[in-house]
């Protein structure tokens, strides 16, 4: 029994069916749930930003709300312009090495959200998250496709695609924590960060720090996780990968 690479593997003519179902329950309970967190993560760095401004995001940064609403503005120019060479990059370098890379490069750009006092700094951060978030999606989709037969991908996938709609109750959940732990202020009267308050974390700061290292921390273990392709797959057996 063999594990055709492509978009559109078929089984073999023959297979061994008890063969089969143990690869794909294993596919079912490592590699999808993964491929399903890290489509969560992105989502979730995507969007933190509104969470973070009802923490008083811009106000404490001493920003403007139409600032916040040209860096989103930005980040989706980007992020739909450069789908096509974010996907033949994913195919290039492949899946395995190459998600886990930026995923670690936009943690750390999510990271320095916390320093932002300027508007081109906003701009800027949400730009290069569009760029390295782009092509995410039809990469990870692709890698996707190596592992099941057509008649099993479409219903992975569904399962797949789900997380998305999981990752914004979850960021709700994330900030909604972070805030009660850490209240904002509601004091609108000179509430700017000044150099005297540095040291002292606001609540969107404490969020963008919490989600930012939990996407360097998923990302890392990516590179681990990850095969290059079932002959290579760690967690299936030489008959499986055969």
């Amino acid at each position: 029994m063999a594990l055709t690479a492509g978009p559109d593997p078929d089984p073999d003519p023959d297979p061994d069916p008890s063969v089969r179902t143990s690869t794909v329950r294993k596919l079912d309970f490592v590699l999808l749930p993964f491929l399903s967190l890290l489509f969560l993560v992105n989502s979730l760095d995507r969007s933190n930003i509104g969470n973070a401004e009802t923490a008083h995001f811009t106000r404490d940064a001493g920003l403007q709300p139409e600032d916040l609403n040209a860096a989103v503005a930005w980040f989706f120019v980007f992020f739909v312009a450069l789908q096509p060479v974010g996907a033949a990059a994913g195919r290039k370098f492949g899946m395995s090495r190459w998600v886990p890379s930026v995923m670690t490069l936009w943690g750390v750009c999510t990271l320095l959200h916390i320093w932002v006092r300027r508007r081109w700094q906003l701009i800027m951060l949400r730009v290069i998250l569009g760029v390295l978030e782009a092509g995410f999606y039809p990469t990870a989709v692709s890698y996707l496709s190596l592992f099941y037969t057509r008649f099993e991908f479409g219903r992975r996938l569904g399962l797949f695609y789900g997380s998305y709609g999981v990752a914004g109750a979850l960021g709700g959940v994330i900030a909604f924590f972070v805030f009660s732990r850490f209240p904002p202020s509601e004091d609108p009267i000179d509430d700017r960060i000044t150099p005297s308050d540095q040291r002292t974390l606001r609540p969107w700061q404490i969020l963008f720090l919490v989600e930012g290292c939990l996407t360097i921390i998923i990302a890392i273990m990516g590179f681990f996780w990850l095969p290059r392709s079932a002959g290579t797959a760690w967690f299936l057996s030489e008959e499986e990968q055969a």
